[in-house]
Protein backbone atom coordinates (compact mmCIF):
# COMPACT_ATOMS: atom_id res chain seq x y z
CA UNK A 1 0.00 0.00 0.00
CA UNK A 2 1.34 2.98 -0.94
CA UNK A 3 -0.91 5.64 0.24
CA UNK A 4 0.16 6.51 3.99
CA UNK A 5 -2.19 4.30 6.60
CA UNK A 6 -3.51 5.96 9.65
CA UNK A 7 -5.70 4.49 12.58
CA UNK A 8 -8.24 7.69 14.39
CA UNK A 9 -8.13 7.77 18.01
CA UNK A 10 -11.29 7.29 17.83
CA UNK A 11 -11.25 3.73 17.69
CA UNK A 12 -9.85 3.35 20.68
CA UNK A 13 -11.36 6.14 22.76
CA UNK A 14 -14.45 6.70 23.54
CA UNK A 15 -17.28 7.00 26.18
CA UNK A 16 -16.33 3.79 27.98
CA UNK A 17 -12.77 4.90 28.73
CA UNK A 18 -13.40 8.55 29.83
CA UNK A 19 -11.91 9.67 25.85
CA UNK A 20 -8.59 9.13 27.92
CA UNK A 21 -5.97 11.19 25.67
CA UNK A 22 -3.04 9.39 27.05
CA UNK A 23 -4.19 6.11 25.38
CA UNK A 24 -2.98 7.29 22.28
CA UNK A 25 0.80 8.07 23.54
CA UNK A 26 0.78 4.62 25.89
CA UNK A 27 -1.11 2.53 22.53
CA UNK A 28 0.65 4.47 19.09
CA UNK A 29 3.68 2.51 19.07
CA UNK A 30 1.96 -0.94 18.70
CA UNK A 31 -0.55 0.20 16.29
CA UNK A 32 1.75 -0.85 12.26
CA UNK A 33 0.45 2.14 10.80
CA UNK A 34 1.55 5.40 9.33
CA UNK A 35 0.23 7.73 11.93
CA UNK A 36 -2.47 9.13 14.29
CA UNK A 37 -5.88 10.99 13.32
CA UNK A 38 -6.38 12.55 16.60
CA UNK A 39 -10.40 13.12 17.57
CA UNK A 40 -10.81 16.39 19.93
CA UNK A 41 -13.32 15.86 22.36
CA UNK A 42 -15.36 18.24 24.01
CA UNK A 43 -14.18 16.93 27.27
CA UNK A 44 -10.59 18.19 25.94
CA UNK A 45 -11.04 22.18 26.29
CA UNK A 46 -8.91 23.05 28.85
CA UNK A 47 -6.28 20.21 28.50
CA UNK A 48 -5.24 20.41 24.93
CA UNK A 49 -2.04 22.58 25.14
CA UNK A 50 -1.28 19.97 28.13
CA UNK A 51 -2.54 16.74 25.40
CA UNK A 52 -0.34 18.66 22.86
CA UNK A 53 2.56 18.66 24.58
CA UNK A 54 2.25 15.11 25.80
CA UNK A 55 2.25 13.73 21.79
CA UNK A 56 5.21 15.85 21.41
CA UNK A 57 7.34 14.49 23.98
CA UNK A 58 5.94 10.61 23.58
CA UNK A 59 7.23 11.68 19.62
CA UNK A 60 3.61 10.80 18.04
CA UNK A 61 3.07 11.39 14.51
CA UNK A 62 -0.30 13.11 14.20
CA UNK A 63 -0.80 14.41 10.60
CA UNK A 64 -4.28 14.47 10.97
CA UNK A 65 -6.68 16.31 13.53
CA UNK A 66 -10.21 15.64 13.52
CA UNK A 67 -12.07 18.56 15.17
CA UNK A 68 -14.56 18.30 17.43
CA UNK A 69 -17.86 17.03 16.16
CA UNK A 70 -19.88 19.60 18.37
CA UNK A 71 -18.59 22.28 15.66
CA UNK A 72 -20.90 20.99 12.98
CA UNK A 73 -23.91 21.17 15.56
CA UNK A 74 -22.90 24.62 15.96
CA UNK A 75 -22.43 25.34 12.32
CA UNK A 76 -26.18 23.91 11.57
CA UNK A 77 -27.64 26.29 14.22
CA UNK A 78 -28.13 29.68 12.45
CA UNK A 79 -28.06 31.92 15.91
CA UNK A 80 -25.04 34.52 15.93
CA UNK A 81 -24.61 32.65 19.34
CA UNK A 82 -23.75 29.38 17.75
CA UNK A 83 -21.58 30.71 14.83
CA UNK A 84 -19.25 32.14 17.72
CA UNK A 85 -19.35 29.07 19.59
CA UNK A 86 -18.32 26.78 16.45
CA UNK A 87 -15.64 29.68 15.57
CA UNK A 88 -14.33 29.66 19.27
CA UNK A 89 -13.97 25.93 19.02
CA UNK A 90 -12.47 25.73 15.65
CA UNK A 91 -10.09 28.16 16.37
CA UNK A 92 -9.14 26.31 19.25
CA UNK A 93 -8.83 22.96 17.26
CA UNK A 94 -6.41 24.75 14.69
CA UNK A 95 -4.19 25.69 17.48
CA UNK A 96 -3.77 22.12 18.72
CA UNK A 97 -3.86 21.26 15.37
CA UNK A 98 -1.03 23.17 15.09
CA UNK A 99 0.92 22.23 17.70
CA UNK A 100 0.68 18.53 16.92
CA UNK A 101 2.55 19.32 13.43
CA UNK A 102 -1.10 18.24 11.90
CA UNK A 103 -1.89 19.27 8.00
CA UNK A 104 -5.29 18.31 7.91
CA UNK A 105 -8.37 19.46 9.55
CA UNK A 106 -11.39 17.24 9.31
CA UNK A 107 -14.29 19.47 10.38
CA UNK A 108 -17.97 18.44 10.71
CA UNK A 109 -19.95 21.60 9.16
CA UNK A 110 -23.32 20.04 10.01
CA UNK A 111 -24.71 18.30 12.54
CA UNK A 112 -27.68 17.82 15.16
CA UNK A 113 -30.53 18.67 15.47
CA UNK A 114 -30.67 20.88 12.64
CA UNK A 115 -28.24 18.85 9.99
CA UNK A 116 -28.37 20.34 6.68
CA UNK A 117 -31.70 22.08 7.44
CA UNK A 118 -29.86 25.94 6.87
CA UNK A 119 -27.46 25.43 3.84
CA UNK A 120 -26.73 28.95 3.12
CA UNK A 121 -25.72 29.62 6.34
CA UNK A 122 -23.63 26.59 6.44
CA UNK A 123 -22.08 27.76 2.89
CA UNK A 124 -21.47 30.96 3.91
CA UNK A 125 -19.77 30.43 7.30
CA UNK A 126 -17.50 27.31 5.43
CA UNK A 127 -15.86 30.15 4.06
CA UNK A 128 -14.79 31.40 7.19
CA UNK A 129 -13.68 28.45 8.56
CA UNK A 130 -10.96 28.20 5.45
CA UNK A 131 -9.65 31.91 6.04
CA UNK A 132 -8.99 30.42 9.92
CA UNK A 133 -7.55 27.65 8.77
CA UNK A 134 -5.25 28.66 6.25
CA UNK A 135 -3.96 31.34 8.83
CA UNK A 136 -2.76 28.30 10.91
CA UNK A 137 -1.67 26.10 7.45
CA UNK A 138 -4.19 24.01 7.66
CA UNK A 139 -6.05 22.16 5.16
CA UNK A 140 -9.77 22.38 6.15
CA UNK A 141 -11.33 18.86 5.13
CA UNK A 142 -15.12 18.93 5.49
CA UNK A 143 -16.45 15.86 5.74
CA UNK A 144 -19.73 14.22 4.16
CA UNK A 145 -21.61 13.60 7.15
CA UNK A 146 -25.04 12.19 7.35
CA UNK A 147 -28.02 14.61 6.21
CA UNK A 148 -31.61 14.30 6.94
CA UNK A 149 -32.89 17.12 4.04
CA UNK A 150 -30.52 16.68 1.28
CA UNK A 151 -27.48 14.97 -0.32
CA UNK A 152 -23.58 15.73 1.18
CA UNK A 153 -22.23 15.01 -1.85
CA UNK A 154 -24.52 18.02 -3.74
CA UNK A 155 -24.10 19.95 -0.57
CA UNK A 156 -20.03 19.27 -1.22
CA UNK A 157 -20.06 19.86 -4.96
CA UNK A 158 -21.77 23.34 -4.07
CA UNK A 159 -19.19 23.98 -1.57
CA UNK A 160 -16.36 23.44 -4.01
CA UNK A 161 -18.40 25.43 -6.71
CA UNK A 162 -18.04 28.42 -3.83
CA UNK A 163 -14.53 27.76 -2.15
CA UNK A 164 -11.96 26.83 -4.92
CA UNK A 165 -9.34 26.09 -1.55
CA UNK A 166 -11.78 23.66 0.28
CA UNK A 167 -11.04 20.27 0.84
CA UNK A 168 -12.99 16.88 1.72
CA UNK A 169 -12.99 14.08 3.47
CA UNK A 170 -15.32 10.99 2.14
CA UNK A 171 -16.01 8.55 4.51
CA UNK A 172 -17.21 5.38 3.51
CA UNK A 173 -20.01 4.96 5.79
CA UNK A 174 -21.94 7.91 5.34
CA UNK A 175 -21.97 7.70 1.57
CA UNK A 176 -23.01 4.17 1.53
CA UNK A 177 -25.83 5.19 4.24
CA UNK A 178 -26.65 7.73 1.33
CA UNK A 179 -25.71 5.18 -1.49
CA UNK A 180 -23.36 7.97 -3.15
CA UNK A 181 -19.76 6.13 -2.87
CA UNK A 182 -19.87 5.65 -6.51
CA UNK A 183 -21.10 9.34 -7.73
CA UNK A 184 -18.54 10.50 -5.28
CA UNK A 185 -15.70 9.05 -8.26
CA UNK A 186 -18.36 10.14 -11.08
CA UNK A 187 -17.92 13.81 -9.41
CA UNK A 188 -15.80 16.79 -10.26
CA UNK A 189 -14.55 16.21 -6.37
CA UNK A 190 -12.16 13.73 -7.30
CA UNK A 191 -11.37 14.54 -10.91
CA UNK A 192 -10.87 17.81 -9.60
CA UNK A 193 -8.42 16.59 -6.49
CA UNK A 194 -10.80 18.36 -3.70
CA UNK A 195 -11.11 14.56 -1.61
CA UNK A 196 -8.07 15.20 0.41
CA UNK A 197 -8.58 12.71 2.91
CA UNK A 198 -10.73 8.94 3.75
CA UNK A 199 -11.90 8.10 6.27
CA UNK A 200 -12.80 3.82 6.37
CA UNK A 201 -15.73 2.32 7.97
CA UNK A 202 -18.95 0.44 7.33
CA UNK A 203 -22.21 0.54 7.37
CA UNK A 204 -25.25 -2.30 7.64
CA UNK A 205 -28.06 -1.13 6.77
CA UNK A 206 -30.30 0.75 3.90
CA UNK A 207 -30.87 3.86 2.20
CA UNK A 208 -31.11 6.29 5.21
CA UNK A 209 -31.83 3.66 7.80
CA UNK A 210 -31.58 6.15 10.97
CA UNK A 211 -31.58 3.14 13.22
CA UNK A 212 -28.85 1.00 11.33
CA UNK A 213 -26.20 4.05 11.80
CA UNK A 214 -25.37 2.10 14.89
CA UNK A 215 -23.06 0.19 15.93
CA UNK A 216 -20.10 0.73 13.35
CA UNK A 217 -19.29 -2.71 11.79
CA UNK A 218 -15.63 -3.33 11.30
CA UNK A 219 -14.38 -2.75 7.36
CA UNK A 220 -15.85 -5.74 5.27
CA UNK A 221 -18.99 -6.94 7.71
CA UNK A 222 -21.33 -4.17 6.33
CA UNK A 223 -22.71 -3.47 3.31
CA UNK A 224 -20.02 -1.27 1.83
CA UNK A 225 -18.59 -2.59 -1.43
CA UNK A 226 -14.67 -2.38 -0.58
CA UNK A 227 -12.92 -4.30 -3.71
CA UNK A 228 -15.43 -1.76 -6.01
CA UNK A 229 -14.48 1.56 -3.76
CA UNK A 230 -10.64 0.63 -3.43
CA UNK A 231 -10.20 -0.13 -7.42
CA UNK A 232 -12.06 3.06 -8.09
CA UNK A 233 -10.24 4.70 -5.61
CA UNK A 234 -6.69 3.73 -7.63
CA UNK A 235 -8.16 4.66 -10.53
CA UNK A 236 -8.76 8.15 -9.63
CA UNK A 237 -5.09 8.46 -8.90
CA UNK A 238 -5.99 9.65 -4.93
CA UNK A 239 -2.81 9.78 -3.41
CA UNK A 240 -4.04 11.35 0.22
CA UNK A 241 -3.97 9.48 3.94
CA UNK A 242 -6.76 6.45 4.50
CA UNK A 243 -7.80 6.20 8.26
CA UNK A 244 -9.22 3.39 9.78
CA UNK A 245 -12.29 4.76 11.78
CA UNK A 246 -14.24 1.71 12.68
CA UNK A 247 -14.38 1.26 16.63
CA UNK A 248 -12.86 -1.41 18.98
CA UNK A 249 -13.34 0.61 22.45
CA UNK A 250 -12.67 -1.99 25.62
CA UNK A 251 -12.88 -0.06 28.71
CA UNK A 252 -10.13 -0.98 30.35
CA UNK A 253 -7.28 -1.09 27.61
CA UNK A 254 -6.76 -0.63 23.67
CA UNK A 255 -7.57 -4.12 21.47
CA UNK A 256 -4.57 -3.55 19.34
CA UNK A 257 -4.95 -7.08 17.98
CA UNK A 258 -8.39 -6.18 16.75
CA UNK A 259 -6.39 -2.43 15.46
CA UNK A 260 -3.91 -4.38 13.69
CA UNK A 261 -6.23 -6.55 11.87
CA UNK A 262 -8.58 -3.96 10.75
CA UNK A 263 -5.55 -2.18 9.36
CA UNK A 264 -3.82 -5.18 7.29
CA UNK A 265 -7.35 -5.45 5.86
CA UNK A 266 -7.44 -2.21 4.68
CA UNK A 267 -4.01 -2.74 3.35
CA UNK A 268 -4.96 -6.03 1.97
CA UNK A 269 -7.79 -4.57 -0.11
CA UNK A 270 -5.56 -1.58 -1.29
CA UNK A 271 -3.02 -4.13 -2.55
CA UNK A 272 -5.23 -6.34 -4.25
CA UNK A 273 -6.84 -3.27 -6.31
CA UNK A 274 -2.82 -2.65 -7.05
CA UNK A 275 -2.71 -5.98 -8.70
CA UNK A 276 -5.87 -5.83 -10.20
CA UNK A 277 -5.10 -2.99 -11.97
CA UNK A 278 -1.47 -3.53 -12.81
CA UNK A 279 -3.01 -6.82 -14.49
CA UNK A 280 -5.42 -4.77 -16.55
CA UNK A 281 -2.58 -2.63 -18.18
Amino acid sequence: MKNPLYCSTGVFTGRVNGRNPRLAADYAAQLDCDGLEVMVYEGWYGRLKKIAALYRERGLCCPVVHADKRIGDFMSAPSPESWEEAHRRFEENCRFAKAINASILVCHIWGIPESDGHLPCIIERCGRLLTIADRYGLQLAAENCVCVHGSPLRHMVELAARYPSVGFTLDTRPAQFHRELPDFFRSRLFTDGYIRHIHIGDYAGGYKEWERLYPIPHPGEGEVDFPAFFSALRKSGYDGGVTLESPCIQPDRVDTKAIRRDLEWIRCQWDAADTAGERQQ
